[in-house]
């Protein structure tokens, strides 16, 4: 249509009202073409007639505001960017994850809300920046499947998947220490031959360790001495070395993704002996050093200046290596003893007993 012309219009069918009818009806359909000019108000007269007789008129009057204006914005359909995916993910229990981010999609009409199917637990999906967090709690027996979808104001949907596993936290395994401030685990292989210069190494294996996410890396610190090497790929030690070692040495394990767990490797004593506690003397508690060249079974008491048990610090059977065990001045029952004299005595197997005198104050 164009403004300010006048329009005609012939309909059919034609109106036909049955013979012995007052009335009859015939509905049109006016269809605007959608042509994206500006038409402005225009009216159509329609005039009724029967027989050359003109009957009633109407008028039905065709208006806009700017036709391209009010038009509805042209849409292209709710997706993710071709060739977009979500790499499968490797966690490790107990250690937090990098933040992940999670790409936008793009199309779609009004805003678009995104969510996750159910996470491994301890992570959480953060749904206004799109990113994954936290610190997954345990392993999982199987990988997750994580499907991330995106919804429009019109409900339509695109999604993608992916999958994420939790392994099992990093650790040693068995080799758990004896208690606080002791220095060597429990498992017999927890310590390493003490070096002495220009006595060759056999090829000494350290332990190995669980869980994690491959690849694990073994460290060693501090630097064995010279003539020693170690090396991470085999957890072996072996040279003849050119001077003496650290009395402990510390052993560590990190996996791909930085958790990472230590273990203190001392040097196997050459000797059973015996320290002076330190301080000495002391209040309120002494520490005690002790060394077993080999497995043995230990008791380490403390008497009075009469020969009385009043305390007994250790009776178990222990691996070589070296301990420490604080003593807090207190007995068998807990109580606190007075001021005084008081000995310590080690028994280590039926090879070896030292005894040794320190000072409680008060």
């Amino acid at each position: 249509a164009t403004r300010d012309l006048d329009y005609s219009a012939l309909f059919n069918p034609s109106l036909v009202i049955p013979a012995g009818s007052t009335s009859g009806s015939l509905t049109l359909l006016i269809d605007p073409t959608a042509d994206r000019e500006d038409e402005g108000n225009e009216t159509i007269t329609l005039i009724g007639s029967a027989e050359g007789l003109t009957g009633g008129s109407a008028n039905i009057t065709l208006a806009d505001a700017g036709t391209e204006a009010t038009l509805p914005p042209e849409t292209t359909p709710l997706a993710f960017a071709a060739d977009t995916s979500i790499a499968d993910q490797e966690y490790t229990a107990g250690t937090a994850i990098s933040t992940m981010e999670l790409p936008a999609a793009v199309g779609g009409v009004g805003d678009i809300a995104y969510s996750v199917s159910d996470l491994p637990s301890g992570l959480s999906f953060d749904a206004a920046t799109r990113t994954i967090s936290g610190t997954p709690d345990a392993a999982t027996d199987e990988p997750v499947e994580v499907t991330y979808t995106a919804a429009d104001g019109t409900g339509a949907t695109a999604s993608l998947t992916f999958s994420i596993t939790v392994n099992a936290t990093l650790t040693f395994g068995d080799l758990s220490f004896f208690g606080t401030g002791k220095l060597v685990p429990t498992a017999a292989d927890a310590s390493i031959p003490e070096f002495a210069v220009g006595q060759p190494v056999n090829v000494f294996t350290l332990p190995s360790a669980t869980g994690g996410t491959e690849p694990l890396t073994y460290t060693l610190s501090p630097d064995l001495p010279a003539g020693l090497s170690f090396d991470a790929a085999t957890r072996t030690i072996s040279g003849t070395p050119q001077a003496e070692g650290s009395p402990v040495y510390i052993y560590t394990v990190t996996d791909a993704l930085g958790a990472s767990v230590t273990m203190q490797l001392p040097t196997r004593p050459a000797a059973f002996s015996l320290a002076t506690n330190y301080p000495n003397p002391f209040n309120p508690a002494t520490t005690i050093q002790y060394a077993l060249p080999q497995p043995a079974d230990v008791q380490l008491t403390v008497y009075n200046v009469v020969g009385q048990v009043v305390r007994t610090l250790v009776a178990e059977h222990q691996s070589a290596g070296r301990y420490l065990v604080a003593w807090d001045a207190t007995d068998d029952s807990g109580h606190s003893l007075s001021a005084g004299i008081y000995f310590y005595r080690l028994q280590a197997g039926g090879e070896f007993h030292a005894v040794k005198k320190m000072l409680l104050l008060k």
